[in-house]
C-alpha cells in the first residue's frame, strides 16, 4: 500500500480519538498508520501482508504497554463523586408530591429531586438528599 494510504489512515484514526470518547484506544491505531507511513515511504515497509501484520502488530504493542501509562498521566488523580452531596439540603424549584419527581437545586445545578416523604415538598422549601439514584435526587423534607 502507497505510503500517503498509510498517512491518511493514521490521520483519520487520530482525528476520530479526538472526536469521540473512546478513551486511547483508535490513538494507537493511528499512530501505527503513520509509523507504517513512516516505513513504506522509506522503502522498508514489505509486502502489503507484512505492513498489515506490521499494523497489528505495533497497534497491539502500543495499546498493551503505553495505554495504562498515558491514562494515568492525563487522569487529575481526583475521582469526582456524586454520592457525597447525600445529607445535602436542596432547594426546592416546583412543587413535589409524594413519590413524584419535579425539579431541585443543589450546588447551582438543578436536579430531578423524587419525594420520598409523605409531605409535598413546596417551591422555596428544602428537602435533605437521602440517595442518589443516577441524575435523580431521592429528597425528603427537613421537618420530616
Amino acid at each position: 500500500m502507497e505510503w500517503w494510504l498509510w498517512a491518511v489512515l493514521g490521520i483519520v484514526l487520530l482525528v476520530s480519538e479526538v472526536l469521540t470518547p473512546s478513551s486511547f484506544f483508535l490513538f494507537f491505531f493511528g499512530c501505527a498508520g503513520l509509523a507504517l507511513a513512516l516505513l513504506t515511504g522509506i522503502g522498508i515497509g514489505g509486502p502489503i501482508w507484512l505492513q498489515w501484520a506490521l499494523f497489528s502488530l505495533i497497534s497491539i504493542v502500543l495499546l498493551l504497554v503505553v495505554r495504562r501509562k498515558l491514562l494515568s498521566w492525563t487522569s487529575t488523580g481526583k475521582q469526582h463523586k456524586v454520592d457525597n452531596i447525600e445529607g445535602e439540603s436542596a432547594l426546592i424549584r416546583t412543587q413535589i408530591a409524594p413519590g413524584e419527581i419535579g425539579q431541585v437545586e443543589l450546588r447551582g445545578s438543578t436536579w430531578n429531586g423524587k419525594n420520598l416523604g409523605t409531605l409535598p415538598l413546596l417551591p422555596g422549601s428544602r428537602a435533605i438528599v437521602l440517595k442518589v439514584n443516577g441524575l435523580t435526587l431521592e429528597l425528603k423534607r427537613e421537618d420530616e
